[in-house]
């Protein structure tokens, strides 16, 4: 049985599989660069070298894309929690689903939809999409959709 060689960045050690993994990067792009002689960081990176942006939550380092992937979250909501500044662990965390609390009051997505009239959906685009806190997303106003009038032409 052969073990699988370890290779480390930075202060973690893992697999060339486990890297390209965590890198989204196919393996065979990342041996042959190997193969080339380039540097395993480089490897991994993209396309002419250009890196990309890395995030360390405890002593786990992932691309964005690597952390959106394994958290289920949309990419956009965690680059928009790190342009707006927050903690590594606040821009992976969950997403609050069912129901959440604002203004001091806790409530389910639908009664705060009907008390703020907007659609559920609305709500939801604002909290889990666009990241934004719970009161920013009662508060900002709706842009109300009317009905198209069919025009009658005699």
């Amino acid at each position: 049985m052969t073990t699988a060689k370890l290779y480390r960045i930075g202060n973690q050690e893992n697999t060339l599989r486990g890297w390209s993994r965590l890198y989204l990067k196919p393996i065979s792009t990342v041996r042959e660069r190997l193969r080339r002689g380039w540097d395993l960081l480089d490897a991994l990176r993209e396309p002419g070298g250009q890196p990309q942006a890395m995030l360390t939550v405890g002593d786990e380092t992932r691309t964005l894309k690597g952390w959106a992937k394994h958290k289920s979250l949309p990419l956009r909501l965690i680059k928009d929690r790190r342009k707006r500044g927050c903690t590594p662990e606040e821009q992976v965390a969950p997403v609050r689903v069912d129901g959440f609390e604002a203004f001091g009051r806790r409530q389910s997505n639908s009664r705060w939809a009907k008390e703020k009239e907007m659609s559920r959906n609305t709500l939801k685009y604002r909290l889990e999409v666009l990241g934004m806190s719970p009161e920013l997303a009662l508060s900002l106003p709706v842009a109300r959709q009317g009905r198209r009038r069919k025009e009658v032409i005699s």
